[in-house]
């Protein structure tokens, strides 16, 4: 079996050193990771040196003219993703990106526009949907569905309030090395929806502007209520105006509830979603993002039964199995379970909230 060789674009940063990198290094069967890309050289010698990483590149154009490497990771913030996905993509290079693919629905579309025109993969890095209890809990929701032993779904909730530690202590096991070095030249950004109004575009790029930190935090719950609940899906109600904020779907007339807000100071990490059938329910909560080897929890409460139970997934960590997904389409030829279409799709219904938001503003 070959292994596919793959070069890493911000490595150096937080969540290249303390999940990508290790991730893609533990696949040591199918991949081998043999280049990373970094601005800051004396950084990027250091973190190559501790992975044994022998290619140390200081820009993206050095990695696009490597033929030896096949994929690319992009693990940079979702204002580069555009120009630096694409030019990937360009040079030949299947590449998985951190999430949100984009800033708008017109720069992901231009990026997936590139992927099909070289006939590359495109893939992005929600690691939730390749959560061994995600996945198992979708496929009990399927056989129900399916049964119908659970009668019709009726209500569906999606909660993430922030404020826990959501790393889970992860850079003490993965310690992060830093530097006073200053960044190099970067290219344009994203500019973000022509549509935003003159205060959300204020300040853009930084988890201070409430466009930005809803996309980059909350495309992870809206991907996941799309995973579980279809794609026939419409807005009925918004309230972005407080620090908790709502936002009421239909999905195939299912009434749901999006409920996001923080920070709430709490321990662990309060995200969860959950199913009520006419005959019990499901709940699904995630881990900590960081936290390894230990999957998402499943309860399900069997109403005519009186009984609750909590259904147990395998051991893993959701970054190794979607590092192992992207390694086997590239391998196999098959489309990833969250493509650039995908992705897309999700940046969608985040601006059709803003607007939707906007209109009420101004009511």
């Amino acid at each position: 079996m070959r292994k596919v060789k793959v070069g890493i674009v911000g490595a150096c940063g937080f969540m290249g050193q303390t999940t990508h990198i290790h991730a893609f290094t533990s696949l040591v069967n199918d991949c081998e990771v043999v280049a990373v890309v970094g601005s800051r050289e004396k950084l990027l010698n250091t973190v190559a040196d501790r992975f044994g990483i022998r290619k140390r590149y200081r820009s993206v154009e050095e990695l696009c003219n490597d033929g030896d490497i096949e994929a690319a990771v992009v693990t940079l913030p979702p204002e580069w993703n555009l120009p630096i996905a694409s030019k990937l993509l360009s040079s030949g290079k299947h590449v998985m990106c951190e999430k949100p693919l984009a800033l708008s629905v017109e720069s992901a579309s231009n990026i997936v526009k590139v992927a099909k025109e070289h006939k590359r993969l495109l893939m992005v890095a929600y690691m939730k949907r390749y959560d061994p209890g995600v996945q198992m809990a979708l496929e009990l929701a399927r056989q129900w569905e399916a049964s119908g032993e659970m009668g019709s779904l009726l209500y569906a909730r999606a909660h993430c309030f922030i404020g826990g530690k959501w790393t889970a202590g992860r850079e003490l096991l993965a310690p992060v090395l830093r530097t006073d070095e200053p960044y190099g030249a970067m290219p344009e950004r994203d500019p973000g929806p022509k549509w935003l109004s003159d205060e959300l575009r204020k300040n853009l790029y930084g988890h201070g502007n409430l466009y930005y930190h809803f996309l980059h935090v909350h495309c992870h719950n809206i991907n996941l209520m799309r995973a579980f609940l279809g794609d026939d899906c419409s807005i009925v109600g918004v309230n972005l105006r407080h620090r908790v904020r709502l936002v009421m779907f239909e999905f195939s007339k299912v009434p749901t509830i999006l409920e996001v807000g923080g920070p709430i100071k709490h321990h662990g990490f309060d995200e969860h979603l959950t199913l009520y059938f006419e005959k019990g329910f499901m709940q699904i909560e995630t881990p900590p993002p960081l936290l390894a080897q230990v999957p998402a929890k499943v309860t399900v409460h069997y109403g005519e039964r009186s009984e609750t139970v909590q259904v147990h997934a395998d051991w893993d960590w959701s970054f190794r199995r979607q590092a192992l997904h992207f390694i086997e389409c590239i391998r196999d030829g098959k489309q990833p379970l969250t493509s650039g279409e995908d992705a897309t799709r999700d940046i969608e219904v985040v601006e059709d909230i803003f607007k939707a938001h906007a209109a009420s503003v101004n009511e």
